[in-house]
């Protein structure tokens, strides 16, 4: 790349997509989507950060950058020979397509030759997505701020003013309003919290269940029935540990101190043992074969084989062929008994006028072979339509291959009957093999759907890898490509788009670690009404302000982004909108101090 002058001038000369420097937009996929649910306001949101956390710059593209890029326009804000890429202004009116088309063909009649013949699809793609972290890098975003309360904002098209309603929250993570007008709010410790009209928080709901709470698990959403009136259900999503993982972690201990912390001897040898005790078809003679077998491998062994094996035998779980390998891989981990295998559940459940959570439910519940250690990638939002559908996400768990395989519920929105039941027209029904819930696949780990008035067409939010977060419009059975392609930077990915899998509508790099979505329907806020997708950010602080027609993001705007990590955002029964948002702490997933704030127009 000999001249920025030429690319600069190329491409800021052309007719643009002009909009947030982090975002592309693309084609909005075709085809009927889902009703809307009645008095829910659209849905909920999440976006991210310019200047944000950018995490990995890949090493390999910042070396090609030297030797390729640097010579002329330098690897900062102060440039070269030639302007500097990385002016964070002049990036936001330039869309990827524009720089990669700049960098793979050149600019006819400049010193901007083509790089086609020494550079990759890949490595270009790289290039464009270096160049938009690095900016990132070298425009840091604002401090926060944590006393938010009365700040008067001049958007766009609304100025308002942020009221705190509630300080005396730990990382809020899902809304959802009771017809009372009473805020139902999730905390991922494992709470339910209500927020009456008067803006005093309830203690946490009692009786709840217990969540398996390991970076982004805990309590997720909560959502309430449409006829909640008659039925009084509200719906409740959390990450769980294996079903009877605690007892049986209990009798390997018991074994373990007979036997483990005497013994040297191999894995293979205590996998023996594990397996023969532990398999619903547990065989005595294994067992004792397995006993003999650690004894001679270690003569240091304190006990007689007679009394081990009769320790072994008392009291000890049985598992399933399909529950025996991940538990035995827990088991023999190396050093403390470390995370026990989890996963998201979907319950329902009442809450009476003590205060109690009652009559609970399992609406979803998922095979224990899936379970696993990873913290990551639990999901989850809720959101119903019209006719009684109730529509869940669940990420990918961190093995990016599961979000293609429709054998696997992970890294796919599923919709069900509102008691879990599977409708008889989902996609994949009569599919053999396929998971009967699927809707859409193809997904990483999405945090936000809403409903689109008037069209009743169906968005969602994920997060990408170190970049890439998308926004999808979300079609009946298609494939949103993660595991194949991403516009972020993947390992094992060098695809950004392919035949059969929808581009997102619009996507970030840098990260904006995208959450709750929602379209504002109400009448308090007339210039944004059924035109503006909010989606909050939990990287970047940040509220996005995404103006929607025609299946396309025509325009995006930055509502605010120093109040913390936007996790959910919602409409209320006055028309007004109401954010959760937790402090930045030092990663992601840690658990900070949080509010819920609400917008009032001025």
């Amino acid at each position: 790349m000999k001249s920025y002058l030429s690319l600069g001038a190329f491409l800021i000369t052309s007719t643009l997509l002009v909009g947030v420097a982090a975002v592309s937009a693309q084609p909005a996929p075709g085809g009927a989507a889902a009703p809307a649910a009645a008095g829910r306001a659209g849905g909920r949101g999440a976006a991210g950060p310019l200047g944000g956390p950018v995490g990995t710059i890949n090493a390999a593209t910042a070396t090609l950058f030297a030797s390729s890029c640097a010579g002329c326009h330098g690897t900062g804000l102060e440039g070269g020979r030639a302007k500097s890429l990385f002016n964070k202004e002049w990036l936001g009116t330039v869309d990827d397509a524009r720089l990669t088309n700049a960098i793979k063909n050149g600019v006819p009649n400049t010193e901007m030759v083509s790089w086609s013949a020494n550079l990759t699809d890949d490595q270009i793609w790289q290039m464009v997505t270096y160049i938009r972290q690095a900016t990132a890098t070298a425009n840091p975003r604002p401090p926060y701020n944590d006393a938010p309360d009365g700040l008067v904002i001049k958007s766009e098209k609304q100025t308002f003013k942020v009221e705190v309603l509630t300080s005396d929250l730990y990382t809020p993570w899902g809304l959802a309003f009771l017809p009372d007008g009473r805020l139902l709010v999730t905390e991922r410790k494992g709470a339910i919290r209500i927020l009456d009209k008067n803006n005093v928080l309830s203690a946490p709901v009692k009786n709840t269940p217990v969540p398996h709470v390991q970076q982004d698990g805990g309590f997720l959403d909560i959502e309430v029935h449409p006829n909640y009136a008659q039925n009084g259900w509200i719906y409740l999503s959390y990450s769980e540990p294996q079903p009877g993982y605690a007892a049986q972690m209990a009798a390997v201990a018991t074994l373990q101190g007979k036997v483990g912390s005497q013994v040297t001897a191999s894995t293979s040898a205590r996998t023996a043992l594990l397996a023969a005790t532990f398999a619903e078809t547990r065989n005595d003679a294994a067992i004792r074969q397995s006993v003999d077998a650690l004894a001679a491998a270690d003569l240091t062994l304190a006990l007689a084989r007679a009394d081990a094996f009769a320790a072994i035998q008392a009291g000890t779980a049985k598992l399933s062929a399909a529950q025996l390998p991940g538990f035995i891989t827990a088991a023999t981990a190396t050093g403390a008994a470390g995370q026990p295998p989890s996963m998201t559940v979907w319950v329902r459940g009442k809450i009476n006028a003590n205060n109690e959570w009652t009559n609970q439910e399992t609406i979803k519940r998922f095979a224990e072979n899936l379970y696993t250690t990873s913290g990551t990638h639990f999901g989850s939002r809720f959101l119903f339509d019209t006719t009684g559908h109730l529509y869940f996400t669940i990420g990918e768990r961190g093995q990016m291959t599961n979000a293609q395989d429709l054998s696997i519920p992970l890294g796919k929105v599923h919709r069900i009957n509102d008691d879990g039941s599977i409708p008889s027209d989902n996609p994949f029904v009569n599919t053999p093999g396929a998971v009967p819930s699927i809707w859409t696949y193809g997904h990483r780990n999405p945090e936000g759907l809403a409903w689109e008035p008037g069209t009743g067409a169906l968005w969602e939010s994920e997060h990408g890898p170190t970049n890439g977060d998308e926004v999808n419009l979300l079609i009946k059975g298609h494939n949103y490509g993660w595991g194949v392609v991403s516009k972020g930077s993947q390992g094992g990915i060098t695809l950004t788009s392919a035949p059969g899998m929808d581009d997102p509508i619009v996507y970030y790099t840098p990260t904006l670690a995208p959450a709750g979505m929602t379209f504002y329907t109400g009448d308090r806020y007339p210039a944004w009404r059924n035109t503006s997708l909010f989606v909050g950010g939990l990287a970047g602080q940040r509220l996005m302000r995404l103006e929607v027609a025609n299946g396309k993001v025509t325009h995006q705007e930055e509502v605010f982004n120093t109040f913390g990590r936007v996790r959910d955002i919602i409409q209320g029964p006055d028309g007004l909108l109401y954010i959760a948002v937790a402090a930045p702490g030092a990663s992601l997933p840690a658990d900070t101090p949080g509010k819920i704030i609400r917008l009032l127009p001025q």
